[in-house]
C-alpha cells in the first residue's frame, strides 16, 4: 500500500505517513496469526476498519473491528499473497502481508 513500510516477520508496523504528531514515525501494533493460513486469520490491533487487497490492489472485503479482534474466513480465498491495510479511527494505516495457503 502507498507510503506505508512493513517491517516484515515483526508483527509491529511502521507509519511513516501519518498526519497524527502522535504517530509520526512511530511504530503501531498490528498482529496477525496464523500467517500464513487456510481457514482464518485473526488480527488484533487498535483499529476502526480493516480492509483486504489483493496483489493487484483490488479491494476484496471491508470490515468494521468493533473489539480491536477481528477474525477473518479466507477458506474461500485462492491461495497467494493479499495486503491487509487497518486503520485507526485517527486515520493511522498500517499494513501487512497476509498469505492463504491451500
Amino acid at each position: 500500500i502507498d507510503g506505508e513500510e512493513d517491517l516484515i516477520g515483526a508483527g509491529v508496523h511502521f507509519c511513516a505517513t501519518c498526519d497524527d504528531p502522535f504517530y509520526k514515525g512511530k511504530k503501531v501494533a498490528l498482529k496477525m496469526y496464523p500467517n500464513p493460513s487456510n481457514s482464518v486469520v485473526n488480527i488484533i490491533a487498535p483499529i476502526g476498519f480493516v480492509e483486504l487487497f489483493d496483489l493487484s490492489g483490488k479491494q476484496i472485503q471491508k470490515y468494521r473491528n468493533i473489539n480491536n479482534l477481528l477474525s477473518i474466513n479466507v477458506s474461500g480465498l485462492a491461495a497467494g499473497l493479499y495486503v491487509v491495510k487497518a486503520t485507526d479511527n485517527q486515520g493511522t494505516v498500517v499494513s501487512a502481508r497476509l498469505a492463504v495457503t491451500k
